[in-house]
């Protein structure tokens, strides 16, 4: 039972990561589908990290005292690294398509001027 909670873990964390990376590399995806991917992205980490608490938790329960001991000092490095890259790659994305979005916007300005004075 505790190994399905790393296991779960890892492919949400992977999925975390990708998701954004996924955003940024495709050109042309609309803004719903990046807000989408934004959202399950941290949805991703987030469960991926209680995933971890679970893990711990259930090695205290059977007071597995060398594990946590074992684990710990990783475990704070690899969830710090899956937070500070999700955290980034997200407000990357943001970034990007909010950079878009205000052209797109001001593209749409200049029409209705240049539409408005005809």
């Amino acid at each position: 039972m505790f190994s399905v909670y790393s296991i779960l873990s890892i492919i949400l964390g992977v999925i975390a990561i990708g998701l954004p990376i996924i955003s940024l590399v495709k050109i042309n995806s609309n803004y719903h589908q990046v807000l989408i991917f934004n959202f399950l992205s941290m949805a991703a980490g987030a469960i991926s990290i209680y995933l971890q608490i679970m893990y711990t938790s259930s090695l205290v329960k059977i007071k597995d005292w060398s594990s946590i001991e074992d684990t710990a000092g990783g475990l704070v490095i690899i969830t710090s690294i899956l937070l500070a890259l999700v955290l980034v790659l997200n407000a990357v994305v943001i970034g990007k398509y909010l950079v878009r979005y205000k052209a797109f916007l001001n593209s749409q300005k200049q029409n209705a001027d240049t539409q408005g004075s005809n």
